[in-house]
């Protein structure tokens, strides 16, 4: 049986891609001095409020359109799954990381070779996603029962706090994952 990729979500991950490298540039530009029109600052925290809600929305959408966890026969299969896809670009993307910039001066976040072996709890730069995306895995295969009482309740309350024109970090965020998961 051949898999079909809805084109639908594909275009809001590359929107949802380019925003956040919009904001970045938006913030970088700013951060060098350089004169921009105030609304830029309003655009940015407007991105701010939704891109990681909507990437991880996103997430628990195709993790519920590909099966979840029974797709790939039990728990232990999928998370070694997403170990292997998630973990393993993780650990050497972000080893790199701190390779370069703790050889590099003038770095924005200066590192120390040493906190590699501190990757399995404290993730650096960008890839925080990776990790946390991991975690969410982790629980939304562990926890049974995607329409019990519990989820959507936390569903509830995730997503209008996560929809708050404020930044509350990834836990809110993140558990926009629940409306999907089994």
């Amino acid at each position: 049986m051949e898999k079909t990729r809805d084109s639908f979500v594909d275009q809001l991950k590359g929107l949802a891609c380019f925003l956040v490298v919009f904001g970045h540039v938006i913030m970088g530009i700013r951060k060098a001095g350089i004169s921009t029109p105030k609304s830029m600052v309003f655009v940015k925290e407007y991105i701010w409020t939704f891109h990681v809600p909507l990437f991880m929305f996103l997430s628990g959408y195709v993790y519920r359109l590909t099966g979840g966890w029974e797709a790939k026969g039990t728990r232990k299969n999928f998370l070694l799954h997403k170990l292997f896809n998630l973990g393993i670009p993780y650990f050497v993307f972000s080893s790199i990381y701190i390779l370069i910039n703790s050889i590099t001066s003038g770095v924005n976040n200066s590192s120390s070779i040493s906190d590699i072996l501190m990757l399995w709890r404290t993730p650096v730069a960008q890839y925080w996603f990776l990790y946390a995306l991991f975690i969410l895995f982790v629980i939304w295969s562990i926890i049974p029962g995607g329409g019990t009482t519990l989820n959507v309740i936390l569903t509830t309350i995730c997503m209008f706090v996560s929809i708050m024109p404020i930044n509350l970090g990834i836990f809110a965020s993140s558990m926009w994952m629940s409306l999907f998961s089994d």
